[in-house]
């Protein structure tokens, strides 16, 4: 299961992270993956997830954040200021996570070049 689901008082608030759905990609994760090309082991650090490439909860309470009111229709919340300040909130959040991951990647990458280049020289020693 991927996508950033929302739950205001341990309900979930559709469709935010719903598969399929109009609102999965809410945080346009996907939008800001394409405008960074780079992998996760490139140096310049641009590094951006894509939306089904990770999955959590974010848990609110109704009493804590007034200014997040019902649409009309009861699906999802009023996509207000506030709404913009949690979303870019978020958005931060999940960029400290892409930068610890860039992190693990990068040392991987050096430990798997390390070993090719090592096997490279015992091929050629082995000639």
């Amino acid at each position: 299961m991927t996508g950033i689901k929302l739950y205001r008082d341990n309900f979930r608030v559709r469709p935010y992270g719903e598969n399929g759905g109009t609102s999965y990609d809410w945080l346009q994760l996907g939008d800001r993956a394409n405008r960074s090309t780079a992998g996760p082991t490139h140096r310049s650090g641009q590094w951006r997830v894509k939306p089904y490439q990770l999955s959590g909860n974010i848990s609110i309470s109704r009493l804590t954040n007034i200014n997040f009111e019902d649409k009309s229709s009861r699906e999802g919340v009023q996509e207000n200021y506030s709404f913009s300040i949690f979303t870019q909130l978020i958005t931060k959040i999940v960029n400290v996570f892409e930068k610890d991951r860039q992190h693990v990647m990068r040392a991987m990458d050096k430990l798997v070049n390390k070993k090719m280049k090592l096997n490279v020289i015992r091929i050629k020693r082995a000639k």
